[in-house]
């Protein structure tokens, strides 16, 4: 589920970005992930929103 777009006053809170992936959709559209040193994950669709309720699991 995205949230709805945070504000960058939000956003800029000391996060660091430690891993960008991008993906490219079968009708060539496109999008950027990031992974943050918060361990939160954020979607850039030509703004940035912050991806919530994604399951994770700890490393192995």
């Amino acid at each position: 589920m995205v949230q709805d777009e945070i504000p960058p006053e939000e956003t800029a809170s000391g996060r660091k970005v430690i891993q960008i992936s991008s993906m490219v959709h079968a009708d060539k559209d496109w999008a950027f992930i990031a992974l943050c040193d918060d361990g939160s994950l954020w979607l850039y669709h030509g703004s940035w929103s912050r991806l919530e309720g994604i399951p994770q699991t700890p490393d192995l």
